[in-house]
């Protein structure tokens, strides 16, 4: 998850090969994961956090665990660039959030 002047980019992450996918709405339905967008907000809104990531893992009992609270400052390696990176279109789009917040 990255959070983003208030804005939350969900996405899976690979523990193995560490590679990012944004997690579709249709997922968040699937899965009922509407609530971990919650958890972001509330961390960058106690920290006073602009742009920084979190992990949270969703066990098979259907809990939220944050495994890292807060990963500042975070890798915005494009994904075209890195395989590991960030997709793309989410460097973009927190690159225009910031620009309009400054």
């Amino acid at each position: 998850m990255i959070g983003c002047v208030g804005q939350v980019y969900p996405c899976w992450w690979d523990t193995r090969t560490h590679i990012y996918s944004p997690l579709t709405t249709e997922e968040e339905s699937r899965y009922g994961l509407q609530a971990q967008c919650e958890i972001p907000q509330t961390i960058g809104r106690l920290y006073r956090l602009e742009l920084f990531s979190t992990e949270i893992a969703f066990t098979a009992e259907g809990l939220f665990v944050i495994v890292d609270y807060i990963n500042d400052p975070i890798d915005l390696r494009l994904q075209s660039k890195a395989m590991d990176g960030i997709p793309d279109a989410i460097v973009v789009d927190i690159t225009e959030k910031l620009v309009g917040y400054v």
